[in-house]
């Protein structure tokens, strides 16, 4: 769409119409005011329309379509009628356009979808002049029968009105469903000539005034924009399809929301409207009926008592108002528009009584075209015109007075403009025949239908019998003879099958000889009859596979298959038993095989394969378990033997392999400076930032990435694929906490509205747990000035007690750690002087004595040496214990936030419950009956199972209770071939689940 516009920008190069290819830098991104501010409104919606990228979703498990998602009823209307799956323009069949969008609503809601129909009334025009008078009829029929059937929907006057947007900020649907088709529509000519006069008398502003063609063109696009405005995604009708629970559409993200374009249209569409509403009001001022319409059908429901049918009371009531207005209008006029007139009217009421016997699926008759007959074309479509809009004025009034409770109205059938035109061809070709009316005998009603028809006459005010229909005044009415009806349409003869010539290889085979090629003539005889392909492959016989399921159940004959088929054939003689189990054995694995390959298939369409992996239980036997303790010892063998191998590797060898591992960290360490020189100003950007929302998602962007799915910390995989070694992931993290530091402290998050503090808390978790995993992630390479400035943010965020406790922990760690390296370098000192005593034993006698005074200077040096390490080191513990403590943060840090309150724990499991670290489920199963680390309880329900016990299981949604219905089912399944698991579940989601 829009691939042949000119460009706004380019001035518009004429070369540009050429070009058919799809211009993605052109038509996807983001528009500028610059390159809209010369357009009109309608015109910006459209380039705005055209820079759009729909993506494809499942709308049910992405856009979380279980919850609350609002439908726009009038798209669901226009996409039927659009996309040609309804045919309502001439035949106007309410009931199939009804049943057409019950049956989406239904493919929604059985995938578990939750919705609530919206409907607009500015959407009247854009009906009626696209559409007509009849789908805006339908339209009020829908909401009436909404709401009589209980259907969850809101009415609105327009996508603009204030009730409009207070509805979505208090419900905050997860998306909205609605068209995104662009609504041609042919201009008037009393408009046009309109137009033509306003621009010959040089009115101010005409030449530019938007036509109601070009305003309502796009109406859908600017519902759209508006929806966007909300933060709402809307997912588009047409490409809707539904693939088991799933239902794939395409989506509008919010991010592509305009403003510029929105209040431009907003002020556009807003005047429009009200001005249409003026004219209309002007247009109904003198046509309003005395009363109100709930009142009138109260009434006509008492006076109609037993004679009409509760479910056909609202279109009797509605007919019988349109023949009161036609009868009136038909007073002193001549006999003949009389006779025409009485005759629209007596076959509205035939219609109603008709309406009620004939089901749908047999309303499929040929009927007539109505542009075929002339009279009907320009008389009787005008007067259904009125009809239609007399039902729809009706239905608006009886849907704001309500409908009356102690009424079951039935508005989902009220018109069936193909059995009208039918009825209607029917009575004129009967009456003009040759007899000048039509009695009641020619219908063969019975009585009660009779009864009916006479009281519906009475009541839109006639003093006559509706029998005889009078048609005398009517033969002479320029174009009343009706055209043929269209032929029966035949049904389709059954196939026959044909003898087949090919040009071709007759031309061939009379061109080549083929000497190695034998003819062979087949008898009629062979394949019983039927010729070649049939005998060949047995087209007479019973089709093999009815059954689908059984079809894909069965597997193609493998090799072995076939070799044991001609096996069993060669043998003559009688099969022996061992064959005959052979065969058994055989077929079981086979089958077994089957089955398999169609569970692993069912997986890959319901995704069950993230469920529980199946339990194997197996006993192992003395040999199997000597076998295991085999292969352990021997892998314990190979891999003291590999450790030898490299012990007997040359020095030479050796250097090599220690300078390419230093080439290698040395290629590491120039990659982390490189990445750090573009990190650097990432991370202290942050710093000025005060935007709450906006801090938060360039943390989470630069912590974990675009592409994350959850929002926790884990491991930093942003960190983790920008940096190879662990020094410069910390070197990040720490400048990241500093900047983060400074922009709390410019932001002042006490200091916010109350509005904004719920974002702000989430913040706080956010930086609290990334200040935790950072301490879990990078201990080791952290300082105390680093440790000292996670302490001050923690404090400044509400949280000492957790502050104190990390230090503590941080100490603790590095005590260890300095006092590992304090032993290791004593034992490597004690090596030294070892070494050098077996060095001197090795000289020469000659210099024993000189050597024996050097040991006893040594070992005197040594004595004194130790002593002083031993005076010494009480002192050196101290120091240690004094440098540690001065990271320890003592001075009163400023508190930027204080929703956290006295108590830290209670705030983390209010708010943190799901980023709060699991301390249970440690210890694995001995018995390794699962595959995972069970909880206490779930050891026990296991040894309940076992000693086969009952037990009820109470614990919240995702805690693990699942897994013991499967081992169950497992353990009875197991135990031997007449076991039965009985599994009860609750919801149909779950039973198609479990089954898959």
């Amino acid at each position: 769409d829009g691939s042949d516009l000119k460009s706004e920008t380019e001035g518009g190069d004429d070369s540009a119409d050429t070009v058919d290819d799809f211009d993605f830098d052109a038509k996807v991104g983001t528009l500028s005011k610059a390159q809209l501010a010369d357009l009109s409104p309608s015109a910006q919606l459209e380039k705005w329309h055209e820079f759009l990228l729909p993506v494809e979703v499942d709308i049910m498990s992405e856009l979380d379509g279980t919850n609350l998602f609002f439908i726009n009823a009038e798209s669901l209307i226009c996409n039927l009628i659009l996309s040609k799956e309804v045919s309502f323009d001439e035949n106007g069949q309410f009931l199939a356009l009804v049943y057409a969008i019950e049956n989406q609503l239904h493919n929604i809601k059985s995938s578990g979808g939750l919705f609530r129909l919206v409907f607009f009334d500015c959407m009247k025009k854009l009906f009626s002049a696209a559409f007509g008078e009849s789908l805006w009829a339908f339209r009020q029929s829908f909401l009436v029968h909404c709401q009589v059937r209980g259907i969850d929907c809101k009415v609105f006057s327009s996508w603009y009105d204030p009730e409009w947007s207070r509805h979505i900020a208090i419900w905050r649907p997860v998306f909205l469903l609605l068209a995104d088709d662009a609504i041609e529509i042919e201009e008037d000519e009393e408009e046009e000539e309109e137009e033509e006069e306003e621009e010959e008398e040089g009115e101010e502003g005409t030449t530019d005034k938007p036509t109601l063609a070009t305003r309502l063109k796009g109406i859908f696009h600017a519902m759209m924009l508006r929806c966007l405005a909300s933060k709402i995604h809307v997912v588009l009708l047409r490409g809707l399809e539904r693939h088991g629970n799933r239902i794939m559409a395409f989506i509008v993200e919010p991010d592509v929301y305009s403003s510029f374009v929105d209040q431009n249209m907003q002020r556009s569409l807003t005047a429009f409207f009200a001005r249409e509403d003026q004219e209309e009001e002007e247009e109904d001022g003198g046509e309003d009926e005395d009363g109100s319409v709930s009142e009138a059908l109260q009434a006509f429901a008492k006076r109609a008592g037993d004679k009409v049918d509760g479910n056909s009371l609202l279109r009797s009531f509605l007919s019988v108002r349109f023949a009161q207005q036609t009868l009136t209008m038909c007073a002193g006029q001549n006999e003949q528009t009389r006779q025409l007139m009485q005759l629209v009217v007596k076959a509205l009421f035939l219609h109603e009584i008709l309406l009620r016997q004939i089901p749908m699926d047999k309303r499929s008759y040929g009927a007539i075209e109505a542009a075929d007959w002339e009279l009907f074309a320009e008389h009787i479509s005008t007067a259904l015109e009125r009809y239609l809009a007399q039902i729809s004025k009706s239905l608006g009034k009886l849907h704001e007075e309500s409908v009356p409770q102690e009424l079951q109205l039935e508005a989902c059938d009220l018109y069936d403009g193909r059995m009208y035109r039918h009825i209607f061809r029917f009575l004129v070709e009967a009456g003009t025949s040759g007899a000048s009316k039509i009695e009641a005998d020619f219908f063969g009603f019975e009585s009660w239908v009779a009864t009916e028809l006479e009281f519906l006459w009475s009541e839109a005010g006639s003093k006559g019998s509706f029998f005889p229909i009078a048609t005398s005044a009517l033969a002479k009415l320029p174009g009343i003879t009706p055209p043929e009806p269209p032929p029966k349409i035949r049904p389709r003869p059954k196939p026959e099958l044909i003898d087949v010539k090919s040009e071709f290889c007759a031309s061939l085979w009379k061109a080549e000889q083929f000497n190695h090629v034998a003819v062979v003539e087949v008898s009629e005889d062979e394949g019983g009859g039927l010729g070649v392909l049939p005998g060949k492959y047995k087209w007479h016989e019973a089709v093999p596979f009815l059954d689908e399921v059984k079809k894909e159940e069965e597997m193609e004959r493998g090799e072995a298959e076939k070799k044991l088929e001609e096996k069993l054939k060669a043998k003559t003689g009688k099969i022996s038993q061992r064959d005959a189990d052979y065969q058994r054995k055989f077929v079981m694995k086979r089958r077994q095989l089957a089955l398999r390959a169609l569970h692993s298939y069912a997986k890959s369409l319901t995704g069950s394969d993230k469920l529980h992996p199946p339990i194997i239980m197996k006993e192992q036997k003395d040999g199997e378990k000597d076998e295991q303790d085999t292969k352990e010892k021997g892998k314990a063998k190979d891999a003291k033997e590999k450790e030898k191998d490299t012990q007997k590797l040359s020095k030479k060898h050796l250097e090599l392999l220690e300078k390419r591992k230093a080439e290698e960290e040395e290629k590491v360490k120039e990659f982390d400076k490189q990445q750090m020189k573009q990190w650097e100003p990432r991370v202290e950007a942050l710093s000025d930032i005060i935007d709450v929302a906006k801090l938060e998602t360039n943390i989470l962007d630069m912590m974990m990435g675009f592409s994350r799915i959850t929002d926790e910390f884990n491991g930093f995989p942003a960190l983790a694929a920008a940096f190879k070694t662990r020094d410069a992931q910390a070197k990040i993290f720490v400048k990241a906490l500093k900047s983060i530091k400074a922009a709390l402290k410019k932001m002042q998050p006490e200091r916010l509205p109350a509005d904004s503090q719920a974002q702000v808390r989430r913040l706080v978790v956010y930086v609290f747990c990334m200040v935790q995993e950072g301490y879990n992630s990078f201990n080791k390479q952290l300082d105390g000035k680093s440790i000292k400035l996670m302490q001050e943010i923690l404090i400044s965020m509400g949280f000492p007690g957790a502050a104190a406790l990390m230090f503590d922990c941080w100490k603790a760690e590095r005590s260890r750690e300095l006092g590992a390296q304090a032993v290791a370098s004593e034992v490597q000192d004690a090596g030294k002087d070892d070494k050098k005593k077996k060095d001197v034993k090795k000289g020469k006698e000659d210099k024993e004595k000189e050597k024996e005074k050097d040991k006893k200077d040594k070992k005197d040096k040594k004595s004194s040496k130790d002593d002083k390490k031993k005076d010494d080191e009480p002192t050196g513990a101290a120091e240690l214990e004094k440098e540690l403590q001065s990271y320890k943060v003592t001075k009163d840090v400023e508190i930027v936030w204080s929703g956290v309150g006295s108590d830290e724990c209670a705030f983390q499991l209010l708010h943190m419950g799901q980023y709060l670290t699991r301390s249970v489920g440690n210890q694995k199963d001995p018995k390794e009956r699962v595959r995972f680390r069970p909880d206490k309880w779930q050891m026990d329900l296991l040894d309940i199972v076992d000693d086969e016990r009952s037990a009820l299981v109470v614990a919240p949604t995702a805690s693990g209770k699942t897994f013991i219905g499967y081992y169950v089912m497992d353990s009875v399944l197991r135990a031997d071939n007449d076991g039965v698991a009985v599994y009860v579940a609750p919801s149909k989601a779950l039973v198609n689940q479990v089954s898959a």
